[in-house]
């Protein structure tokens, strides 16, 4: 942000401007004048600048100090970014993922880390603005967050958006910032030990991870998962800024449509603003859609104020999935114009026009109800993949990389993604993407493989993310519905302590996937259908405009009721006698090693060993489930490598793993494929999984860093 004014050295006229961060003056000279018509257009435009602008922002990105808990490390990190990447770039560290690291860098996630840095307020970046907040759009994850030295807010939730009012602790000249993180390894036991009773997860010791992820609002995954590692990093993983304003500004925007007709496509669009005012004021919203348009008188009050505006809309072009038609998006314009102001605030969304319905009707004669999707009236046969976070270190991840992995998903003529919810919630580019390129989105909430608490704490912060990711996420048409986590119903037949008093946990399940997870999500987005976990059987009542919502408990792997996972490591793969006869599945698959290429930036020649100790160190699934049943199913179908070379063993190795790992997924999707149009009517082919987190075995079809195996081309 800078502060401009006009100047006169001499006989010359002059601009000087100033940068607030830094306080540093900068003129711009012109040449004499005889008349002072020039300094008049000067002031003129000066004047059209500061009533145009009514937010003021500075970017507090770039270089931060970061030390440890003791002092005895300090230097300096990017922001956004993670610990383990700033170790890394100071040299402190190597590459994380280097052999054995995800366990010998493991005291990097015990510690706690502050990061801070100076900065520069203006007096009229201060005196101009009323309210001025310190917005932090990614804190990872439990933080206090001081200014001079005085605390200001605290985080605790990976995947919400904090903002702190901030004015009285600010000062004229230079601030110092300090974000004070508490080891989230630390704090999950510590609210595990603070809980009356157990609440268990799914943390195997092969995965040589942390325990006790389900009491912290943060990925999941980052504690160690069956193909993934524990590095529970700290971090500003996402831009932090401070904004100052004395008027209006929006604060958010989001779209929702509801079908009128579908030929012709004649849809009512819904759009929700959130703006935020510092005191009474009048003004107009209008919204703009090719040659549609609406608008409203408002009366804003001081704080935030949610406007509803609709438009009718016809004429348009649908938006299809992949390989059904084209993806047709439009640009819509947004306005809010306060009364007497020629310079009203715009903001501009990308959003496309779908009729989507999960079709749950029951077939006659047949016990359950069919499980498919309906675009624009017509049935989809949905074929695709499970996606998972693209690096343990989240910086690293750029729309580039995105967009690489994205194209690889339609090249495979992969019309579905579904979101994973042991994970995180994309990027913003993601959707974008998934959007231009026809791509669906199954999108859960971050939940899985666990029961969760339900103390109120952690209900009222579940209930703001789902808040925040909603509304951040709505707007997309390729996102299709919303699924409340990833096998957490079928997860309460899975331990013991629940076995022994399972009301207890049943009650708190609908505590937080029914009472809050749901009812937040409903006053928010009506127009997608919400699932109660992936898989189950779904509701047997669910009325949107109510509370009214009960679940049909039961096997969650029936055949008869809504989705499926399927996995089975000791039968043949390729033997059909095994595989369900289900409405649609949403996880299947087998294990494959990545090649030769993958491994040789983070593995020694040593480690080029199929049972290797560092390929049974990343080995996260049982015997059973992993490299013995891999190798089992090679010698079934292939014949086992014997060179005596022992790369060329590696090598065939890993070939005939990928190879075998191709033919096992491709029995099971014909089979899937073959069964629409059967009796029970499977729609939905949808594998586990599609992206590689790190270099490691597992059922993925690309490698880290997006290099196709075998089953991605087969």
């Amino acid at each position: 942000a800078y502060e401009i004014s006009a100047c006169l050295v001499g006989s010359e006229m002059c601009i000087r401007d100033r940068t607030q961060s830094t306080g540093t003056d900068r003129v711009h000279m012109f040449p004499p004048y005889r008349h002072y018509l020039w300094f008049l257009f000067c002031l003129l435009f000066l004047f059209s600048i500061f009533s145009a602008s009514t937010l003021e922002t500075l970017d507090l990105g770039g270089q931060w100090l970061i030390k440890n808990s003791n002092g005895t490390l300090s230097f300096i990190g990017q922001v956004p970014g993670d610990i383990y990447t700033d170790l890394k770039a100071a040299q402190i560290i190597g590459e994380p993922y280097y052999r054995y690291n995800d366990v010998l860098l493991r005291w990097v996630a015990y510690d706690d880390w502050t990061y801070s840095r100076t900065f520069y307020i203006h007096e009229s970046f201060f005196s101009s603005s009323t309210k001025i907040f310190l917005e932090c759009d990614g804190i990872d994850t439990v933080s206090t967050i001081k200014l001079n030295g005085k605390a200001v807010g605290t985080t605790n939730n990976m995947f919400l958006k904090y903002k702190f009012d901030i004015k009285d602790f600010l000062l004229v000249g230079n601030n110092t910032i300090s974000v004070m993180f508490t080891s989230a390894v630390t704090y999950a036991k510590q609210k595990s030990q603070e809980y009356p009773y157990e609440v268990p997860s799914s943390d195997l010791p092969i995965q040589n991870g942390e325990l006790y992820r389900n009491f912290i609002r943060k990925e999941q995954s980052s504690f160690s998962w069956n193909w993934a590692p524990a590095y529970v990093p700290q971090a500003i993983w996402k831009p932090i800024r401070i904004i100052g304003f004395s008027e209006p500004i929006f604060e958010n925007a989001q779209t929702q449509t509801t079908t009128l007709s579908i030929d012709p496509p004649r849809f009512n669009l819904t759009i929700t603003f959130d703006l935020n005012s510092v005191d009474y004021v009048e003004g107009i919203i209008t919204a703009e859609l090719l040659s549609f348009t609406a608008s409203k008188n408002v009366n804003l009050t001081p704080g935030s104020n949610t406007i509803n505006l609709s438009i009718i809309v016809g004429g348009v072009n649908l938006w299809w999935p992949r390989g059904y038609g084209n993806q047709t998006l439009y640009d819509l314009n947004l306005k809010w114009n306060p009364k007497g102001s020629d310079n009203p605030q715009k903001i501009q969304k990308v959003i496309g026009f779908r009729d989507f319905k999960l079709i749950e009707k029951p077939y006659p004669g047949q016990t359950g109800a069919s499980f498919y999707f309906q675009l624009n009236g017509v049935p989809v046969y949905a074929k695709g993949s499970n996606f998972v976070p693209v690096d343990s270190f989240k910086s690293r991840v750029t729309p580039e990389i995105l967009e690489n992995l994205l194209e690889s998903a339609v090249e495979a003529n992969i019309n579905i993604l579904r979101v994973w919810g042991g994970g995180i919630y994309q990027q913003d580019a993601f959707y974008d993407i998934t959007d231009r390129l026809g791509i669906m989105v199954w999108q859960e909430f971050m939940f899985g493989c666990a029961m969760y608490p339900r103390d109120e704490a952690f209900l009222d912060t579940v209930s703001k993310e789902v808040s925040y990711q909603v509304k951040r996420l709505m707007s997309h048409p390729s996102i299709m519905l919303w699924s409340a986590n990833n096998e957490n119903e079928e997860a309460l037949g899975w331990y013991s302590v629940v076995e022994q008093n399972r009301d207890r946990y049943v009650v708190d399940y609908n505590a937080l996937y029914i009472d809050t997870v749901r009812r937040t999500l409903i006053s928010i987005d009506e127009s997608r259908p919400y699932l109660p976990s992936s898989p189950s059987n779904g509701a047997i009542v669910d009325h949107l405009d109510s509370n009214f919502y009960v679940m049909r408990w039961g096997d969650t792997q029936s055949e008869y009721w809504g989705d499926v996972h399927f996995y089975d490591y000791k039968d043949d793969c390729t033997d059909v006698s095994h595989f369900p006869k289900a409405r649609f599945v949403s996880e299947y698959g087998h294990q494959s090693f990545p090649s030769l290429e993958t491994w040789m930036d983070v593995t020694i020649p040593s480690d080029w060993v199929y049972d290797s100790p560092l390929m049974n160190h990343r080995q996260h699934y049982p015997p059973e489930a992993g490299t013995v049943g891999l190798v089992n199913q090679i010698r079934l179908h292939f014949n086992f490598p014997n060179s005596t070379d022992s790369v060329k063993a590696f090598e065939d190795f890993l070939y005939l793993s990928q190879c075998m790992q191709a033919v096992c997924v491709k029995a099971e999707t014909e089979h899937f494929r073959r069964g629409k149009g059967e009796y029970y009517n499977t729609m939905g082919a949808i594998y586990w999984m599609f992206n590689s987190i790190w270099q490691s075995p597992s059922k993925s079809s690309l490698e880290y860093g997006g290099k196709w195996k075998i089953l991605h081309y087969y």
